[in-house]
């Protein structure tokens, strides 16, 4: 899958795309646990009518899981 570079993280991402470049895109982004393969059941039918984004969010997938940021509170 290709990757994209994002604020220093590698964000792993997939495109589908049957109806042209001037159909509409839409974005798919996975849930807690699950990466792009959760969508692929529906890419069929969604590649009829729009250009299909789909990526694993960081730490999902093949994305990477870069530290996360820590704040004191006070």
């Amino acid at each position: 899958m290709p990757l994209a570079e994002v604020n220093g993280t590698r964000i792993s991402l997939r495109v589908d795309a049957a109806p042209g470049e001037h159909a509409p895109w839409l974005v798919l982004s996975n849930s807690l646990g699950a990466d792009v393969s959760m969508w692929t059941p529906n890419v069929e039918a969604f590649v009829k009518h729009y250009r299909v984004l789909r990526y694993d969010t960081r730490g999902h997938g093949h994305s990477d899981a870069p530290k996360g940021l820590t704040r004191s509170i006070s």
